[in-house]
Protein backbone atom coordinates (compact mmCIF):
# COMPACT_ATOMS: atom_id res chain seq x y z
CA UNK A 1 0.00 0.00 0.00
CA UNK A 2 2.87 2.23 0.61
CA UNK A 3 4.47 1.77 -2.97
CA UNK A 4 0.90 2.41 -4.48
CA UNK A 5 0.49 5.85 -2.29
CA UNK A 6 4.14 6.38 -3.40
CA UNK A 7 3.28 6.70 -7.05
CA UNK A 8 0.15 8.36 -6.59
CA UNK A 9 2.14 11.11 -5.05
CA UNK A 10 5.03 11.15 -7.63
CA UNK A 11 2.43 11.06 -10.08
CA UNK A 12 0.44 14.32 -8.46
CA UNK A 13 3.57 16.14 -7.38
CA UNK A 14 4.74 15.97 -10.19
CA UNK A 15 1.30 16.67 -12.89
CA UNK A 16 2.13 16.52 -16.85
CA UNK A 17 5.79 15.18 -16.34
CA UNK A 18 5.53 12.70 -19.07
CA UNK A 19 8.86 11.00 -17.43
CA UNK A 20 7.15 10.49 -14.34
CA UNK A 21 4.14 9.18 -15.41
CA UNK A 22 5.91 6.84 -17.77
CA UNK A 23 7.94 5.40 -14.34
CA UNK A 24 4.87 4.81 -12.16
CA UNK A 25 3.58 2.44 -15.83
CA UNK A 26 6.33 0.78 -16.00
CA UNK A 27 6.41 -0.11 -11.57
CA UNK A 28 2.65 -0.69 -11.72
CA UNK A 29 3.13 -3.42 -14.50
CA UNK A 30 6.37 -4.78 -12.78
CA UNK A 31 4.08 -4.85 -9.97
CA UNK A 32 1.11 -6.22 -11.66
CA UNK A 33 2.69 -8.90 -12.80
CA UNK A 34 3.44 -10.45 -9.88
CA UNK A 35 0.07 -10.85 -9.71
CA UNK A 36 -1.44 -12.67 -12.75
CA UNK A 37 -5.09 -12.70 -13.82
CA UNK A 38 -7.26 -15.50 -14.10
CA UNK A 39 -7.12 -17.56 -17.26
CA UNK A 40 -10.62 -16.46 -18.19
CA UNK A 41 -9.74 -12.97 -17.95
CA UNK A 42 -7.05 -13.32 -20.55
CA UNK A 43 -8.93 -14.77 -23.15
CA UNK A 44 -11.18 -11.53 -23.33
CA UNK A 45 -8.41 -9.92 -25.33
CA UNK A 46 -6.35 -7.12 -25.58
CA UNK A 47 -9.33 -4.09 -26.34
CA UNK A 48 -10.47 -4.93 -22.85
CA UNK A 49 -6.98 -3.34 -21.46
CA UNK A 50 -6.12 -0.33 -23.85
CA UNK A 51 -6.75 1.79 -20.38
CA UNK A 52 -3.13 -0.08 -19.60
CA UNK A 53 -1.39 0.09 -22.26
CA UNK A 54 2.28 1.13 -21.51
CA UNK A 55 3.25 4.15 -24.08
Amino acid sequence: MAQIGGWIADVLGAMGDAATEQRVRKQVAALAEQFPIYAGRLRLGVEHAEHARLV
